[in-house]
């Protein structure tokens, strides 16, 4: 009887335990959500160049943070660690926009590399209407929102939001959907959608996933519109000889352009739209924590108003000539992508198989694995006073925005680096430029102006900027549309 009873009691006991350790696996996964960026940085503060996990929901993510850490991740294979399941768990594209990648994806990757690189190459020719884009919208919201003591009350992150939307959807997919209203409103309306099924969809069980899944107007409106330009850009290239052809305008054209004429309709559209929302979700985060930066440290102001009154947004010539000669501006968006961090970490990986780094450590396949540059940026071996916003740590030092490797790691690995870099430091100087020329700008409450959410650093909402028109605009472009 008694041997009967303890066999009972070691059954149920094996059930209880483990319910017991997914039940607080599970709470640390969500503890994650909330806290997990400042859960990295104070554990790598405590045990420095030490590799580890932590729970996040759905997976167990490995926390690396030395050289030697990045130079492994640099050498390892695709075929051991993929940055394309990294982006499938992230994106939830089979929920998000209805395809599942495959891996790996490296022809897909490629089109999309070499159609990036021949718009940052057009750049020069883009970056006047960036500008009229900027200012349209800058201008749109001093004259269309309340007004305070002359002060025009503007919210900070749906206005950089939708002026970043618009500069995007020019490089990628070419000037009429940038001056496109209905196509922005979808636009706007299928990001938001976006972002909020990839973060449910990893958060409840996988027999609710299918049930969240996006096929809403906005969704076929955007992917009806992809496919009408991509038709036509396959219509005119198979209309027109070679040497009569125009250089694409757009991402869209050159992804055309570039794919493998047996690719399907379905999967150039796949393509274009994840290259879309990779660049529209990350980058006016970029864009607003700069502008916050710029008028919560108002010290900085006469330095960069010195510096951007030397460039003429109207001239003619190039305005990349320009931006690259603001020492100042460059080393004080860099202090802020250092200080603020957007995403505590880069080198986004999954294991595909079990792979070991060069100290021993091990991450088992299936499992994550991410550097955690916010640890390295604010070690204060590498930052003198690394929690001080100081641009002048960066200036006359040799660097640049772009720069790539472990010193610099926010663009990732320099085997697969992000392709898009350039247009992303030149849109955010010409956005600083811009506003430094036309308006005076102000943020009364600086408190709460981001909140924390997985590794990001995410802009609040209601922040506001106040603005108003200079009392003398400068070098000032049509704004039109």
């Amino acid at each position: 009887m008694a041997a009967s009873s303890v066999y009972a009691t070691v059954l149920w006991a094996f059930p209880c335990l483990y319910l017991l350790l997914k039940s607080y696996r599970s709470c640390a996964g969500w503890r994650f959500l909330l806290r997990g960026r400042a859960l990295m940085l104070a554990q790598s503060q405590k045990y420095p160049r030490q590799a580890f996990t932590v729970a996040v929901p759905g997976n167990t993510l490995h926390v690396v943070t030395t050289p030697e850490h990045y130079h492994d991740m640099n050498a390892a294979p695709l075929s051991s660690m993929s940055p394309w399941l990294a982006a499938r768990e992230m994106f939830q594209p089979k929920y998000t926009v209805g395809i599942d990648w495959g891996a790996p994806r490296e022809q897909v990757s490629l089109v999309t590399v070499r159609s990036t690189r021949h718009m940052i190459s057009e750049l020069p020719k883009l970056e006047d209407e960036f500008v009229r884009i900027m200012q349209n919208e800058l201008d749109k919201a001093v004259d269309t929102k309340d007004k305070r003591q002359g002060w025009s009350q503007v919210l900070l992150w749906e206005t950089i939001q939708r002026t970043f939307i618009r500069v995007t959807t020019h490089m990628l997919l070419g000037r009429e959907a940038a001056n496109d209203d209905m196509f922005l409103s979808h636009a706007l309306a299928f990001i938001a959608e976006t972002g909020l099924i990839m973060e449910t969809v990893r958060l409840v069980p996988s027999f609710l996933a299918p049930i969240i899944k996006g096929r809403n107007t906005h969704q076929k409106y955007f992917f009806n519109a992809l496919a009408r330009s991509i038709e036509q850009r396959r219509a005119y290239t198979t209309s027109t000889s070679d040497p009569n052809q125009e250089t694409p305008q757009s991402s869209l054209e050159a992804f055309v352009d570039f794919a493998p004429n047996d690719w399907s309709l379905q999967k150039c559209v796949d393509a274009i739209n994840i290259m879309f929302l990779i660049i529209v979700l990350a980058t006016p985060i970029i864009a607003s924590h700069l502008v916050q930066d710029m008028y919560s440290h108002p010290e900085h102001l006469e330095d960069l108003r010195t510096e951007e009154n030397h460039v003429y947004l109207s001239s003619s010539s190039s305005l990349s000539a320009q931006l690259d000669d603001l020492p100042f501006l460059e080393a004080f968006v860099m202090e802020s992508m250092r200080t603020k961090c957007f995403q505590a970490n880069t080198a986004h990986r999954v294991a595909v198989r079990s792979f070991t780094f060069s100290d021993g450590h091990r991450v088992p396949a299936g499992e994550a694995v991410e550097f955690n540059q916010h640890a390295h940026f604010n070690d204060p071996a590498l930052y003198l006073d690394s929690t001080k916003f100081d641009p002048c740590r960066f200036l006359n030092k040799g660097k640049s925005i772009v720069d790539i490797g472990y010193d610099w790691s926010f663009w990732g690995v320099p085997r697969h680096i992000c392709p898009g870099r350039l247009h992303v430091a030149n849109t955010l100087k010409l956005l600083a430029v811009v506003i430094l020329q036309r308006y005076d700008c102000r943020i009364e409450n600086t408190k709460d102006m981001n909140f924390e959410w997985r590794d990001a650093l995410v802009p609040s909402p209601h922040t506001v900027l106040s603005m108003r028109f200079a009392s003398k605009v400068k070098h000032s472009v049509s704004s039109g549309q």
